[in-house]
């Protein structure tokens, strides 16, 4: 037993002369802070991700961008998007937004971008709806959420994902600011 006391008291020493005069309360320091400095940059490159896959969506300033971009975002719920599918948000731009052909080609194709960036798709929704609430009356955002339903008929009627999607943006669209 008094073997054991020595070692263990040798190592205390050999410990307690380490954190005072071998620097080891710099090392303790430097190891917290390192850790500290990690869990916050961890934070900011998260928070610096979400900025950039929601930067295109936070960029739309026209109501019919923000709906040709749900209507993208609805399609995509069944996977990669098909010329139908296409064709049916085609049809919704031109008969329901009067867009041109021109505008519709540029329209479309950013939509789709923005699509592609965001991480989820609510936080999409959350988004464009602030945009929407503001340029868009009852019967408007009415009209939004059926050519997101007929969007989504294509190919046999909305899958359960579209449909909540479609049930989240017409909440999103009804809630007060």
């Amino acid at each position: 037993m008094p073997i054991l006391a020595a070692i263990l008291g040798a190592v205390v020493t050999g410990l307690l002369y380490w954190l005072i005069w071998g620097k080891g309360l710099e090392y303790i320091d430097h190891a917290w802070r390192d850790s500290s400095n990690r869990r916050q940059d961890a934070k900011r490159r998260a928070a610096a991700m979400e900025n950039r896959q929601l930067a295109a969506v936070r960029s739309i300033t026209d109501a019919r961008d923000a709906a040709s971009t749900l209507m993208v975002l609805v399609a995509q719920q069944r996977g990669v998007l098909t010329p139908e599918q296409l064709c049916a948000i085609q049809r919704e731009m031109t008969d329901v937004l009067k867009l041109a052909p021109k505008e519709l080609a540029q329209s479309l194709t950013f939509a789709r971008f923005a699509a592609d960036q965001v991480a989820t798709e609510t936080d999409a929704c959350d988004v464009l709806a602030v945009l929407l609430r503001s340029k868009l009356n009852n019967s408007e955002k009415e009209e939004l959420t059926g050519m997101l339903t007929r969007v989504a008929s294509v190919h046999g009627g909305p899958t359960d994902q579209q449909e909540q999607l479609i049930s989240y943006n017409a909440r999103r669209l009804t809630a007060q600011p």
